[in-house]
């Protein structure tokens, strides 16, 4: 009984009612946790939007949208290895055509009010030096202890935060959820977690422009780590946005790379 109790004022607590919702982390990722799959790396990225310009990052996204998606595209969302590979609604675009999308999506996501954090997990190397983290769990709590110093960090450290991520697997949505809410009860190893305020929500991508986002940083921040050129532009757009120390350093803080070669 007590633990049930103990359970209940931590949950009342981190969803107070008087701390203002005023960050959202919007979360994709790239590659596969799974050690069978191929990729060397697994990509989880997360887009930091302030509630105040939820509105108008919506504005431009759809306006991209609106401006370069026609013909067989034309009610397709953002999915950035869709539109590099050419493939599912992106099928039939020219070559010259592909890279214009591309090119302007990175213009968009630049000129956006967003700070962006992606977590590159080394799947080979984590299981030879940790053989017991899962990468899952681990590119999530190195995620979630950003977001949450972020928040700290930032001019208002009342403020609370909220994650959106794409819906996937119910499997899936259920290690989300208890990584999560773990982190929100007790903390991580290395830090408290005191600033996320409710429980992650699963959305549908097609309609959450944050979530297309994300998954325009996070396929970027894949193909940079491969060392693919031709991304190399898109990456120097973007480099700006990722979430930078007191003194200006982005490694560690907006990204998380481990294990570090």
């Amino acid at each position: 009984m007590k633990e049930i109790l103990l359970i209940f004022i931590i949950t009342y607590y981190n969803q107070d009612p008087n701390v203002s919702t005023l960050n959202i982390m919007y979360v994709d990722d790239s590659g596969a946790a799974d050690h069978k799959d191929k990729s060397e790396q697994y990509i989880l990225s997360g887009v930091i939007v302030h509630k105040d310009n939820v509105k108008n990052m919506k504005n431009a996204v759809n306006q991209y949208k609106t401006d370069h998606f026609i013909d067989d595209y034309i009610d397709a969302e953002i999915h950035t290895h869709d539109i590099f590979k050419s493939r599912e609604e992106f099928t039939r675009i020219t070559l010259e055509t592909k890279y214009q999308l591309l090119n302007n999506l990175y213009n968009t996501v630049s000129n956006l009010d967003i700070t962006t954090i992606s977590v590159i997990i080394n799947k080979k190397l984590l299981k030879e030096q940790y053989p017991t983290w899962k990468v899952f769990n681990t590119a999530w709590t190195y995620l979630i202890e950003r977001f949450d110093k972020h928040i700290e960090c930032g001019d208002h450290a009342n403020e609370g935060g909220i994650v959106k991520i794409d819906k996937s697997t119910s499997k899936q949505q259920a290690d989300v959820f208890k990584i999560v809410n773990e982190l929100r009860k007790e903390g991580s190893y290395w830090q408290n977690v005191n600033h996320i305020i409710q429980e992650p929500t699963f959305v549908n991508s097609a309609g959450v422009e944050g979530v297309q986002v994300a998954d325009a940083i996070a396929y970027c921040t894949f193909r940079n780590k491969t060392g693919s050129t031709k991304f190399k532009p898109y990456w120097d757009k973007i480099y700006d946005k990722f979430r930078k120390g007191s003194d200006g350093r982005v490694s560690g803080y907006g990204i998380k790379e481990f294990p570090e070669v």
